[in-house]
């Protein structure tokens, strides 16, 4: 099973392709391209100045 699945997606009525999913950090719909393959959250989030700022604090300290 792979994560995509575990997230919640929003679903294309008549196909049945996935239209958006939501993101598990800023809790909006993204589009798939958004997400990596293993990620749960979007690139937004991923790569955003608030988690550049965890990620520099984190070092920091160790």
């Amino acid at each position: 099973m792979t994560v995509i699945a575990v997230l919640i997606p929003r679903l294309c009525y008549r196909t049945g392709r996935v239209v958006a999913i939501r993101c598990t950090s800023c809790r909006a719909w993204r589009d798939p391209r958004q997400f990596t393959r293993r990620s749960n959250t979007c690139h937004g989030c991923s790569y955003g100045a608030a988690r550049r700022r965890i990620t520099a604090r984190a070092h920091r300290r160790g």
